[in-house]
């Protein structure tokens, strides 16, 4: 049975996913990326999940990081004061020895060059909190991705949207490593293929909807008694308590 959109306005969705790397021999590919992008284009497309447009879901899969930062502004520019924003990212995060800051890669970025061939998690904030959408949502998929977390905010709300904010989930703390299952390229990550299961598999909370703030907390939970690196979470105003998916098990 189709169900609607469980947004009660317009979303749109940015998904990143950066799987090789052709200018630094050193910096390994991760090829389970590019199965993350695939798999949640498809959840969020399916007409019994989220069921959003697929007009309304821009992908960028492997481009430099000039590509990757002009998709970013121009996919937040797109949005108008009542939509929600979703971007995703998932590839390598290296922290840089100059200014000790966090870069996402792109597929051009090296080590020696990364402060002008990587994405500056702050400036990657900051693009998305200066959107006009009045609900923001970035998850991020990388190494060190915590530290997006410990920035200041520069976002602006809908005083009129009850459930207003920006809602930050990262895969890790700043000090940890994502996980990815290097012996099968199949498989999605770590961190989001714990994100899909809720998709696939609900959770035993009797809701009829999960809010963004349930999700986490059934990954948050799982990977905790499973002895892993814990995702973070960072939350301005309300967001937390938008709805976001369909509750397979309520």
């Amino acid at each position: 049975m189709e169900t609607e959109n469980v947004f009660q306005n317009s979303v749109k969705v940015l998904l990143i996913g950066v799987s090789k790397y052709k200018e630094d021999a050193q910096i390994n590919a991760i090829p389970n990326v590019k199965r993350n992008i695939a798999l949640l284009k498809k959840v969020f497309t399916d007409n019994n999940v989220l069921n959003i447009t697929e007009q309304n879901i821009t992908v960028s899969l492997n481009e430099t990081n000039t590509d990757i930062e002009r998709t970013l502004i121009q996919v937040s520019r797109e949005t108008n004061p009542n939509d929600t924003l979703i971007v995703y990212y998932a590839g390598h995060g290296i922290v840089s020895t100059q200014d000790f800051g966090l870069y996402l890669t792109a597929v051009n970025t090296t080590h020696d060059y990364l402060e002008t061939d990587g994405i500056s998690v702050k400036r990657f904030r900051e693009i998305v909190e200066n959107s006009r959408a009045s609900r923001k949502i970035m998850i991020l998929d990388a190494c060190y991705s915590g530290a997006i977390h410990g920035l200041a905010s520069s976002a602006s709300y809908n005083e009129e949207d009850e459930n207003a904010g920006t809602y930050i989930m990262t895969a890790v703390s700043k000090h940890e490593s994502a996980i990815y299952p290097v012996e099968n390229t199949n498989l999605p990550t770590l961190f989001t293929g714990a994100f899909l299961d809720v998709f696939e598999n609900g959770v035993s909370n009797n809701r009829e909807f999960l809010t963004i703030r349930d999700i986490f907390d059934e990954i948050y939970t799982s990977f905790r008694n499973q002895g892993l690196p814990l995702p973070q979470q960072s939350v301005f105003q309300n967001a937390d308590k938008m709805i976001f998916a369909q509750n397979r098990v309520s």
